[in-house]
């Protein structure tokens, strides 16, 4: 990630030189090659960002599973009155983390996000 983000510093360095030639000709040819590597590079620096997102929810992902159901209600609905809704919420989060997460609000996500914080000590 790093090396993209420097090599992109560099051809966005090359192209504003290259936008400085007084001959239009290099000008135009020069500019629209470093314009197809900077787009190129932001590109990749963008799903690279994306990737290590994910990488690591799913490694922080794993704090989730020393909820027991108790601890699960405590945590995410400790005012429910509905035992059938925290049940079917528990083995939705028990069979899918995905689904379940698909299935929150918000502020849930914000206590389970909290929560695993917590577990690692941030």
């Amino acid at each position: 990630m790093k090396q993209l983000e420097e090599q992109l510093k560099i051809e966005e360095t090359e192209l504003a030189r290259v936008l400085e030639l007084p001959n239009k000709n290099k000008r135009d040819f020069y500019s629209r090659y470093y314009e197809g590597r900077v787009a190129l590079l932001k590109m990749m620096i963008e799903k690279s960002n994306t990737y290590d997102v994910i990488k690591q929810a799913q490694s922080d992902a794993k704090y989730l599973n020393r909820l027991n159901k108790d601890t699960f209600k405590n945590l995410v609905f400790p005012n429910s009155p509905d035992d059938g809704y925290i049940d079917a919420k528990w083995e939705l989060f028990k069979n899918s983390k995905m689904e379940f997460f698909w299935s929150c609000s918000y502020d849930k996500l914000n206590i389970l996000g909290q929560y695993i914080d917590n577990c690692k000590g941030n």
